[in-house]
């Protein structure tokens, strides 16, 4: 009879650098950060018409989480908290980033590092949360003990426009090929469903 051990890996591992910066890294990067944070949480975007925003991300592939009269929570198919949250507002911009850190003492120890407090977050996934600002002001969370969702079903392929090869040609033809709908049928033209939340990278597509 074998037994088998699980181990689980410490997220804390590698945190900090005996050597500092690595070459080609961000110049900005601390050779001791505070904590490590374990992944991304979620993205934050303030809109005026939370009506339109729902339309737009149900068409990009997002599903609704929950939705209060002044915010709307958006989830993707992967398991893992909502990963963005549309606030009413006046205008449309980008809020900030959200951080999930790996442990809820590192919470303490940020909000000690940075003279900030730690507090419930009273809104839709709980859990609890620390404010920051990054040095050009954008506003940024680092969240623990969010409501984690379990995963969504992925979008059943849609058929594809191969083409065939007409008799004599060497080219195929759209006209003659198995393109939807060629044969009289409808076809389904439903939005490929999002895997995750856009990159920080994109956040302009958003805002």
């Amino acid at each position: 009879m074998t037994s088998t051990t699980h181990t689980t890996q410490d997220p804390h591992h590698g945190l900090h650098s005996e050597d500092g910066a690595r070459r080609d890294e961000h110049s900005g990067r601390d050779p001791q950060p505070v904590i490590k944070a374990l992944d991304l949480a979620w993205l934050e975007f303030v809109k005026p018409d939370l009506e339109r925003a729902e339309t737009f991300a149900r068409d990009f592939g997002f599903t609704v989480a929950a939705r209060t009269p002044h915010a709307l929570y958006l989830r993707a198919t992967l398991p893992g908290p909502h990963c963005l949250v549309i606030r009413r507002g006046p205008a449309s911009r980008f809020l900030g980033p959200a951080f999930l850190a790996a442990d809820r003492s590192d919470l303490d120890r940020l909000a000690e590092a940075t003279g900030r407090r730690v507090r419930p977050l009273h809104e839709y996934g709980g859990g609890h949360v620390v404010d920051l600002l990054d040095p050009s002001g954008t506003p940024v969370r680092v969240v623990h003990g969010v409501t984690e969702h379990p995963a969504l079903p992925g979008q059943r392929p849609l058929p594809l426009n191969t083409g065939a090869m007409p008799p004599g040609s060497t080219r195929p033809s759209a006209r003659h090929g198995n393109r939807p709908g060629s044969n009289g049928s409808a076809t389904s033209c439903s939005p490929r469903a999002a895997s995750a939340a856009p990159s920080t990278g994109t956040c302009t597509t958003w805002g």
